[in-house]
């Protein structure tokens, strides 16, 4: 019964296009901030036993989980914010208002991932006018766009990311424009921008490269406005923030992507030590539409193409996975991104039926596909 509550609430709560989003945003918070949505519950609940709980729905007045029930099953648990949300952009701002909460209630428990995140606060980013240097067709799906005029930013190396924000007749971005302002406009007026990775950056001459997935050509997109963009354009970078992925001490290292996640992959294998093993197994559409990733030696590449995919394994990319990744070696550590439904089949892989510790997977949805 609690599920069908839940959609009836989310449905009412957002439109479609924010109910795309929020599909993303849930399997990415599930996935990665696990820890958080326990703590909360924890908190909730007055039971420090519970050990684990799924995020299930969100709407603008609070979100539900599910947690054990004590036997066999879960139960829904209801958690509102301390104010409602004015749209999803809200949604990281509400669930850290309630982590705040939370912790004043149990100072004891360990730091969580989203309190980790939330610490770099986004007055402190820079938002930066950039003029566009050149456009490269990587692939078919894919344009590598360089800019200039990041002068003093700092780069934190392998995975991070910016927010490109575009000049729209409707929307433009305003002169004199910083993050805080940004961050506080709202839909209607703010801007349009999305968030990519960062292929290159380089703090002394202020230069950097984004990988851009490009799906259709409306002007109102950045992967629109990516397959028109010329040398000249402005273009505003909000950033670069630090990613969540981070590798430490591992013995081996593979890398997971689809064309969303190459930049990251790509500069996170960049500035590994040079006698790590690599191996990156990645997708794109079809054969011939294979791109460069790393100029780093000794690094394997294995390639998955999804025009290949069947209904019986529907992901070409977590048959790769299947493929290559065939025991649950020490020291190992799998990183990637790319599509929500495709990552919870590699993750469900990884940990479940190889025993992967969580500390040796990090795996982030990046996008949802409509029709899988």
């Amino acid at each position: 019964m609690h599920k069908e509550y839940d959609e009836l609430m989310t449905e009412a709560a957002f439109s479609t296009e924010e109910l795309e989003q929020l599909e993303v945003m849930l399997d990415m918070a599930n996935g990665q901030l696990s820890d958080s949505i326990a703590m909360l519950a924890r908190w909730a609940e007055d039971d420090g036993a519970i050990a684990a709980a799924t995020l299930t729905a969100v709407d603008h007045a609070g979100l539900t989980m599910t947690i054990p029930d004590g036997g066999d099953g879960h139960r829904p648990l209801r958690l509102d914010f301390p104010a409602p949300m004015t749209s999803l952009h809200d949604l990281p701002t509400s669930m850290g208002s309630l982590l705040a909460v939370a912790r004043k209630a149990r100072p004891q428990e360990p730091r969580t991932s989203m309190e980790e995140l939330l610490d770099h606060d986004h007055d402190e980013l820079r938002l930066s006018f950039c003029t566009v240097t050149d456009v490269e067709v990587l692939s078919p799906q894919l344009r590598a766009i360089g800019v200039s005029g990041l002068d003093g930013v700092t780069s934190h190396g392998g995975d991070q990311s910016v927010a490109l924000i575009i000049d729209r007749p409707d929307r433009p971005i305003p002169d004199g424009l910083d993050a805080k302002t940004y961050w506080e406009m709202d839909d209607k007026t703010q801007p349009k921008g999305s968030t990519y990775s960062v292929r290159s950056i380089d703090p002394e001459t202020g230069t950097a490269t984004f990988w851009v997935v490009t799906h259709g050509d409306d002007p109102e997109t950045i992967s629109g406005w990516a397959t028109t963009a010329v040398p000249g354009d402005r273009v505003g970078v909000l950033g670069p923030h630090e990613g969540i992925s981070t590798v430490g001490d591992v013995a081996s290292f593979i890398g997971v992507c689809d064309e969303t996640a190459f930049a990251a992959v790509a500069a996170t294998v960049d500035e590994l030590p040079p006698e790590l093993p690599v191996h990156i197994i990645a997708e794109v559409e079809q054969p011939g539409h294979e791109v460069p990733l790393t100029d780093r030696p000794g690094v394997e590449v294995t390639w998955s193409y999804r025009s290949e995919a069947d209904a019986d394994a529907p992901y070409a990319l977590a048959t790769a996975v299947r493929d290559r990744i065939v025991r649950a070696d020490d020291g190992l550590f799998v990183m990637g991104a790319g599509e929500s439904r495709c990552l919870t089949a590699v993750r469900t892989y990884l940990r479940q039926e190889l025993g992967l510790a969580a500390g040796q997977v990090s795996l982030i949805p990046y996008w949802r596909q409509a029709n899988p």
